[in-house]
């Protein structure tokens, strides 16, 4: 998304708190395109699921700072539950 602009139909919606001073690298690019949705709070549940039954792909946390050692991201479940297919990087 730096090098490249993201077709306008395209939209990334982050659902989950996302701090500010977590990751200051990325607080320019999150706050000028129009293509990603943040949340400043805790979203809900029935905002999450009225954004996942609308949802084409995800793409869930998979790194130990973000998930722990020995957790998985919820974004498998609710992949699985709402049959949603998941975007996995190498």
């Amino acid at each position: 998304m730096e090098n490249e602009k993201l077709n306008e139909s395209v939209r990334i919606i982050l659902l989950g708190f996302l701090s500010e001073n977590d990751y200051p690298q990325y607080e320019k690019l999150l706050s000028e395109s129009k293509n990603i949705i943040k949340f400043n709070s805790r979203v809900p549940n029935d905002i999450v699921n009225a954004y996942l039954k609308q949802t084409d792909i995800m793409m869930p946390l998979f790194s130990p700072e973000s998930t722990g050692k020995f957790r998985i991201s919820g974004s498998y479940n609710s992949a699985y539950g709402y049959k949603i297919p998941l975007y996995l990087d190498n």
